[in-house]
């Protein structure tokens, strides 16, 4: 068990972890995963009436499966046409019901204590999970940057300075009062080695055409005109050691800074002679109330034991996306 006044060093970010929040801005956790409302044009993502879609529950086994849509009307799809196809496509852990809160689709594991939920493809982008729409976005799932993509993670608090409120006599004597100031949230960079359209895609928005044999994969950034923020949640990840000399791999905690609720945009990206591109994005955090209406101040950061690490099994929650693209 690690105690919060332990002191100990911080060596070499391990990464991050990114997903998108609802569409109505809230945490899409297991127990609040939602999508559309009213009705939506689905068809041109359809062969022979059907759709692939990818769900994983928690640490468990990833599950592909063709969804029906024939005779759902797809032109015009309802939430309740939804829940009638996205059932009977029979994915074990979950089911799918209208939110009683906003009346959007939503998907919900059967197990209540599960804290982890994936739902992945095109049809889930589709169906307006993660915020997403058709040909932008792939649903709600985590994006990892945990095997040394990542060069560095630097936050930085965005703060109100202290401001003095000053009144002189005419002597000169000078009256101060002294007005505190606060914080208001964190601005966090992210440099990587790589480009990663869809992880552009994740905090930018614009259109993500996945590839196929015969086309290339597309992005498209977001015309001015769109002006919906592509809300995330970002988690990053740092080793920490003991005091005195260790060996790299001899970590004695795992930090993690949870930030609720991000915006984000990617950085400019120069290339020269005999130079390794570098790939940057910005975050910005600022406080968040929770699906319990409770506020947050970015970020809630944890100290994991190496036990508490290993049993929340992060690396367990990635998406195999090669054999949900299949």
């Amino acid at each position: 068990m690690i105690q919060i006044n332990e002191r100990m060093a911080q060596y070499a970010s391990r990464g991050f972890m990114i997903k998108r929040c609802n569409p109505d801005g809230k945490i899409a956790d297991a127990q609040n995963m939602t999508g559309f409302v009213g009705e939506i044009d689905i068809t041109p993502i359809l062969t022979d009436g059907k759709a692939k879609l990818t769900i994983k529950v928690g640490q468990a086994p990833q599950a592909t499966k063709e969804v029906d849509f024939t005779g759902k009307s797809p032109e015009a799809l309802t939430p309740t046409a939804a829940i009638e196809a996205l059932t009977a496509a029979s994915f074990t852990g979950v089911e799918f019901l209208i939110n009683a809160d906003t009346g959007r689709l939503q998907v919900a594991p059967t197990d209540s204590t599960v804290k982890d939920l994936q739902i992945y493809g095109t049809l889930a982008g589709a169906l307006n999970f993660g915020n997403c729409r058709l040909n932008e976005g792939l649903g709600c799932y985590y994006l990892f940057y945990v095997d040394d993509e990542v060069i560095n993670v630097a936050p930085t608090v965005d703060r109100t300075e202290n401001e003095n409120i000053d009144l002189e006599g005419a002597q000169g004597t000078l009256t101060r009062i002294t007005i505190k100031g606060h914080r208001n949230g964190v601005n966090i960079a992210v440099t990587s080695k790589f480009l990663d359209y869809e992880l552009q895609q994740m905090i930018e928005g614009g259109k993500y055409f996945v590839g196929t044999v015969e086309t290339p994969a597309k992005y498209e950034p977001p015309l001015s005109s769109d002006t919906r923020d592509m809300l995330c949640t970002l988690e990053t990840f740092d080793p920490m050691y003991d005091r005195g000399q260790s060996l790299e791999g001899q970590e004695i905690a795992i930090k993690s800074n949870l930030y609720y609720s991000v915006i984000g945009a990617s950085g400019d990206v120069a290339t020269g002679a005999k130079t390794i591109a570098q790939f940057t994005y910005n975050f910005s955090a600022n406080e968040y109330k929770d699906n319990d209406g409770v506020l947050h101040n970015p970020p809630t950061e944890s100290l994991f034991s190496p036990a508490q690490w290993e049993a929340r099994n992060v690396l367990g929650l990635k998406l195999d996306f090669d054999a949900a693209n299949a």
